[in-house]
């Protein structure tokens, strides 16, 4: 009888140990990703779309401050629970987000910034086109979070908002539109600054002619600097000569946006952008 007892003990604890280390880690909830379209429109419709060529979601590199854990996978509208995460007290977690892993060719982890006094000080350094461009590829987005506490065998959950980084700004005080490299058959996501100076829209031009331009499309979005998504265009389909593509985008109120571009593009030629007043 004993033993009997001492089995279902054992049993017991075991199963107890194995429901807290499975509820414990970070658990991460995004307001939106790159590329991620609304599942539904204005008016309450679901939107219906084709499968884009290259899924939307990515990857998340976390900075403690003493060292970088991922990359982890993120899926649209699926929270990110990073179970194995280290139990303990951090002040300041930064939060790295792209579209997949850091290209080693490009650098590595350690050139990832250290969580800031303030964010303000992050965004700042991770912005430089040393980060933004040459690491990031105008690709990624950053949040930091404070005072996170993980405990064993208890889920720390956190709401995140992903503000975008680009190093290719597109000016109404010059418009010149970015560059578009051919991108070898590959599908590019990559973010552009926008400095409208009192625009009320940005038109994007979606076309190409004589073998080159933008071939693909797959989501095109507008946000706002403190990473709110505002709108949203999905094409998910080929861009032949004949049938061009667009997408007017109206601002609100404030100084900085950035718009979110998906597509494969041939030759050298440029993201036609036009400002509207």
């Amino acid at each position: 009888m004993k033993n009997r007892t001492l089995i279902y003990g054992l049993v017991a604890l075991s199963l107890a140990f194995f429901s807290c280390s499975s509820d414990g880690g970070l658990e991460l909830s995004f307001s939106t990703i790159p590329g991620e379209g609304p599942p539904k429109s204005d008016s309450g419709l679901e939107i219906v779309t084709t499968e884009p060529v290259v899924p939307a979601g990515g990857v998340l590199y976390v900075h403690t401050g003493d060292s970088v854990l991922g990359p982890y996978k993120v899926q649209p509208r699926v929270p990110l629970h990073i179970k194995d995460f280290p139990v303990g007290s951090f002040e300041r977690l930064a939060l790295y987000y792209l579209p997949e892993p850091i290209d080693p060719s490009r650098g590595t982890t350690v050139d990832l910034p250290s969580p800031s006094s303030s964010f303000d000080e992050l965004y700042q350094a991770v912005s430089s086109p040393r980060v933004c461009r040459d690491l990031f590829a105008d690709a990624g987005a950053v949040a930091q979070l404070e005072g996170v506490t993980v405990s064993r065998g208890k889920k720390a959950h956190h709401r995140v908002t992903l503000q975008p980084l680009s190093a290719t700004v597109y000016s109404a005080d010059t418009e010149v539109s970015p560059p578009c490299p051919d991108s070898n058959g590959k599908v590019v996501k990559r973010f552009v600054r926008l400095d409208p100076r009192g625009a009320e829209s940005v038109y994007v031009m979606i076309s190409s002619f004589d073998g080159a331009g933008i071939f693909y499309a797959g989501t095109f979005s507008l946000y706002a600097a403190d990473g709110t998504r505002l709108d949203t265009a999905t094409f998910n389909r080929e861009i032949s000569e004949d049938t061009p593509m667009s997408a007017l985008f109206y601002f609100p109120q404030g100084e900085t946006f950035y718009l979110y571009a998906e597509y494969i593009s041939r030759g050298n030629r440029v993201l036609p952008l036009f400002y509207y007043y």
